[in-house]
C-alpha cells in the first residue's frame, strides 16, 4: 500500500519492512523540488531532512524522456545529463527523479541490494526505459525474480486523454527495435479507455505489463492508485496546473 507518512511525505509499506532501505515520495508541502529546470536545494532539503538523508548523497537524472540508464558508484556528480534513469549497489547513495505526471518507478533487490529508479513519461515508456533498468540491475547482479517494483503517483487512466495516435505508437510498437518492446501487450489487455470519444491511455498498466514481459512476477510490482491531475492537494500535474504553474515532486531511494 502507498500511504502517507505523518510527516507528510508518501512511502510504499511493503517496502518500508526491508531492511536498510530508504525511500519516499515529496509532496506539495516540502514545495516544488525544481524550479526552471534546476533542483530546489532549499525544498529538497526540507524533504530529505525528513527521511534522514543528507542532501549530497543524493543523485538526479537530467530527464530527457529517452532510455538512458547510469550505473552509479558515488554521490560526487549529483546531476547526471542525458539520462532517465539510474541504478547503483553501493550503500549512502540515494537516488531521485522529479515528475508531474510521468511516472516515478523504483526498483530494489533485497536480496544483493541493489536500487534503481526511473522517470518513465509515455515517450520512455516506448523507448523503453523500463526494460533498460532492468538490464541494468541485471548487470549488478540481480535476478529479475527477486526484484521489487514500486510505481509511483502518476497521471491516471482517468485523467490521461491523448489523440489516437499516440495511442497507436504502443498499439502497433515494434519489439524488434530493442527500445520499443510492447509487442503482444496491447493485444493481451487493454492499455487505454474509451469514453465519449476520447482515449484514455493508462501509462501505469502499460509499465506494469512492461515489466511483467521482461520476466518480472506480477505480485512483486507495486503501483499507486494515485492520479496526480486528480490529487493536486499533494501533488503537482502538469495537465492539470499547465505548463506556467507546475511544480515537480521527488522520488527518492538508497540504502543504508
Amino acid at each position: 500500500m502507498f500511504k502517507k507518512s505523518n510527516k507528510g511525505y508518501y512511502f510504499w509499506e511493503k517496502f518500508a519492512n526491508m531492511n536498510g532501505l530508504v525511500h519516499g515520495a515529496s509532496t506539495r508541502r516540502f514545495g516544488s523540488i525544481k524550479n526552471n529546470a534546476k533542483i530546489n536545494e532549499k525544498n529538497l532539503k526540507k524533504f530529505l531532512d525528513d527521511l534522514r538523508v543528507e542532501i549530497k548523497s543524493v543523485v538526479f537524472p537530467e530527464q530527457v524522456h529517452g532510455s538512458s540508464v547510469v550505473t552509479i558508484d558515488d554521490s560526487k556528480n549529483q546531476f547526471i545529463l542525458n539520462a532517465d534513469g539510474l541504478i547503483t549497489n553501493k550503500k549512502n547513495v540515494f537516488l531521485g527523479v522529479v515528475t508531474a505526471d510521468c511516472l516515478p518507478v523504483i526498483f530494489y533487490d533485497p536480496q544483493i541490494g541493489s536500487v534503481g529508479v526511473a522517470h518513465a513519461g509515455y515517450k520512455g515508456l516506448l523507448r523503453g526505459i523500463l526494460q533498460e533498468m532492468i538490464r541494468g540491475m541485471k548487470k549488478l547482479g540481480s535476478d529479475v525474480k527477486n526484484t521489487k517494483i514500486a510505481i509511483g503517483p502518476a497521471i491516471g487512466a482517468c485523467c490521461y486523454d491523448v489523440p489516437y495516435d499516440r495511442v497507436e505508437m504502443f498499439v502497433n510498437a515494434d519489439g524488434d527495435s530493442g527500445r520499443s518492446r510492447q509487442v503482444g501487450i496491447a493485444r493481451m489487455t487493454t492499455i487505454y479507455q474509451i469514453r465519449k470519444g476520447k482515449y484514455f491511455l493508462d501509462l501505469k498498466n502499460i509499465a506494469k505489463l512492461s515489466l511483467i514481459s521482461e520476466g518480472v512476477p506480477e505480485n512483486n510490482i507495486e503501483v499507486s492508485d494515485i492520479c496526480t491531475k486528480d490529487n493536486i492537494k499533494d501533488f503537482f500535474s502538469f495537465r492539470k496546473e499547465g505548463p506556467k504553474n507546475f511544480g515537480d515532486f521527488a522520488t527518492v531511494v538508497g540504502k543504508v
